[in-house]
């Protein structure tokens, strides 16, 4: 990527979202990261501090953000949470909970974004979304719910914004290594059964999302837009 994009990268304070700020940084981009706690071991970003459990900070975050940065060419969302249980198990609150994290606010942060994205000559959104979306992982239905539906929210808005020259595309990891996932992957039987299940043998890290999302968001991709890119090492072509 040779021009300096103006980047927001929501739930960039850790894990991929993390990994992704820091490689449009360091690869010249101007970056503001909105998350909960401030990345204070990387001062090159600029920070918007926002609660995206509370769906209200999440329109007024983006246009802080668009604001710090004289406006916005990349939009990522990589804000996600889970609770896994049964289906039964869960509580209203609990599936509110997910649903308002990982898709409400995917929602309205492009919602937000689109007034700056229109007028970039280089706009794209990029979501950060999971395989769990395709097949069951044992993730919990609701969490691959939200994930489901984002694909189909990646497929209109790519639709409807095509004419603005605004590509909207979602990343689709299997297991990585971050906080979300450690529960799982520090399991030493759950880990043999993910890496049995992954042609590769390994697990991913950040970086190998971000990567994909870069990409995503560059010149190279101008014409890719309304699809989804598993980053899984295999594991929806093994099937069983």
């Amino acid at each position: 990527m040779n021009a300096v994009m103006k980047v927001i990268v929501a739930g960039g304070t850790r894990g991929i979202g993390r990994a992704i700020a820091d490689a449009f940084l360091n690869g010249g981009h101007t970056t503001c990261v909105i998350g909960r706690n401030a990345p204070l071991d990387n001062p090159g970003h600029l920070f918007v501090e926002a609660d995206y459990s509370k769906g209200g900070q999440v329109a007024t975050s983006i246009t802080t953000a668009a604001v710090l940065l004289s406006g916005c060419d990349v939009l990522i969302h990589s804000v996600g949470t889970n609770i896994r249980k049964a289906a039964i198990d869960y509580s209203c609150a609990e599936f509110d909970h997910i649903f308002g994290v990982n898709l409400l606010s995917a929602w309205d942060a492009a919602i937000a974004a689109y007034p700056y994205l229109n007028v970039s000559p280089t706009a794209s959104v990029v979501f950060i979304g999971s395989v769990a979306s395709k097949v069951y992982v044992g993730s919990g239905v609701p969490y691959a719910m939200t994930k489901a539906a984002m694909d189909q929210m990646t497929r209109g808005l790519a639709v409807e914004w095509a004419e603005q020259g605004i590509t909207v595309n979602t990343v689709q990891p299997w297991y990585t290594q971050t906080e979300l996932a450690a529960p799982v992957l520090n399991d030493p039987a759950r880990l043999a059964v993910i890496l049995a299940a992954t042609p590769n043998k390994r697990i991913a890290a950040p970086e190998d999302i971000a990567g994909i999302a870069m990409f995503l968001a560059g010149p190279a991709a101008r014409h890719i837009t309304g699809t989804m890119i598993p980053v899984d090492g295999g594991f929806l072509a093994k099937g069983l």
